[in-house]
């Protein structure tokens, strides 16, 4: 199965303005061919959206989490000994 632009890192899909909200079109703009691409085209440049920064970010996040989860348990437990 090829990979579609639609998956792409290069690939930003262009949208239109609906009455309360955005639609996303068939189409989109690659930045390495520089060009209007359709979503379902496929190339040999195709790169994945997921970036290593993300998944540090993603490490932070799960620190953080843990601590509202410990913050959140321990309010819970005051509450419920009252």
């Amino acid at each position: 199965m090829e990979k579609e632009c639609t998956t792409c890192g290069n690939f930003t899909a262009y949208y239109t303005k609906a009455y309360c909200r955005y639609l996303r079109t068939d189409c989109g703009h690659c930045d390495e061919k520089k060009e209007t691409v359709l979503k379902h085209a496929t190339c040999e440049k195709w790169r994945s959206k997921i970036r290593y920064g993300l998944r540090v970010r993603s490490g932070i996040i799960i620190k953080e989490m843990e601590n509202i989860v410990l913050k959140l348990n321990t309010l819970n437990d005051f509450i419920n000994n009252k």
